[in-house]
């Protein structure tokens, strides 16, 4: 199953007061990854805290937190990347919230992926690793280095933030863009995703001082099935598997199972229509089974044969088994005596 994101709010907050700040209302979705990238601004020569978040029921972990400034120590950036996963999430706003100072802008960027690795405890599961990248000069890019990935399923997600009035924001080439949140008065997120490797996921802009970072996400691991085990409506067999039938049985359109079926039959089991029996019988009967309509055997069925034996339209069905006919002793004839003629059995 590929991945699939579905961005869930970006936005900023111009002039933040107090300790925190609320997105807009998000509707995330029961066991889904949610990643968000959250990017505070500072005043001039100040500095800004490590931010947390709450809301949706969702419990939301820090995964990394990266801290730069612009050229000659001007305007301290800060950006954050948390994620969340609960099986019953709830729509409604995001607070983040920080310490002193009070940054200058706050912005996010939260967005939500199925088709991931739902184990493990708040995402943990879906994420594979993590890496940072950040300049504190002017730079037009940045490319965090992530290790070779896990699987070919999995997919790469980044956050760049920028200090400085960086209007243009490119994503790579072959990326999905999830926010571009440019010009924001000295702060600018820009978010994307690739469903596929990549180990240096990259993004343009003007130059400015940036940071980046970047994320593998875990696809879920494919199902595996033990031997007995039904196959769902939603699910495909594989060539082979063993759902109960007799070896060399065809499956039929109705069974929908590709190739071959290894399973087996009891000695009283009734072949239905689904099932196409040719030439060669290759099902035993009890001596008290009855052939059913249902049966798409050739024309009769022979009861006392053998495994293998082929079925001819010309046989007919004995009903008496094949028992053998009786036999009786001959009549001897004799003359004479008293009583005249007489018969005896020998």
């Amino acid at each position: 199953m590929a991945l699939a994101m579905t961005a869930l709010g970006g936005g900023a907050e111009g002039a933040p007061t107090g300790s925190s700040c609320t997105t807009g209302s998000i509707s995330p979705t029961g066991n889904r990854l949610v990643l968000a990238w959250i990017y505070q601004a500072g005043e001039s020569e100040g500095s800004t805290a490590q931010p947390s978040l709450t809301g949706n029921g969702i419990t939301w972990v820090m995964m990394a937190d990266v801290v730069f400034t612009g050229n000659a120590g001007m305007w301290p950036g800060r950006l954050t990347l948390f994620r969340g996963m609960v099986a019953s999430p709830s729509s409604g706003v995001v607070t983040i919230t920080w310490g002193s100072p009070t940054p200058m802008k706050v912005m996010w960027s939260i967005a939500e992926w199925s088709g991931v690795d739902t184990s493990g405890t708040n995402g943990s599961g879906a994420i594979a690793q993590q890496d940072t990248d950040y300049s504190n000069s002017d730079v037009t890019t940045l490319a965090p280095t992530l290790a070779s990935f896990g699987s070919p399923s999995n997919a790469v997600a980044a956050g760049f933030a920028r200090i400085n009035n960086s209007w243009s924001f490119a994503v790579e080439g072959g990326y999905t863009l999830i926010h571009d949140l440019a010009g924001q008065t000295r702060s600018s997120l820009g978010t994307e995703w690739l469903d596929d490797e990549d180990t240096t996921p990259t993004a343009t802009w003007e130059a400015a001082s940036a940071a980046a970072i970047a994320v593998e996400i875990n696809a879920a691991p494919p199902i595996t099935r033990d031997v007995n085990d039904t196959a769902s409506a939603s699910e495909s067999a594989a060539a082979t598997a063993t759902f109960g039938r007799s070896a060399g049985d065809t499956a039929a359109a109705a069974d929908g199972i590709a190739g071959e079926l290894d399973g087996s039959r009891t000695l009283s089991d009734t072949a239905t229509v689904t099932e196409t029996m040719s030439g060669v019988i290759e099902m035993a009967r009890a001596i008290s089974d009855a052939a059913t309509a249902t049966d798409a055997a050739a024309p009769s069925l022979i009861y006392g044969r053998d495994w293998g034996d082929v079925v001819a339209s010309t046989d007919a069905v004995q009903r008496l088994l094949d028992l053998p006919a009786p036999v009786l002793p001959p009549v001897q004839a004799q003359v004479g005596g008293p009583g005249g003629l007489g018969f005896g059995l020998d």
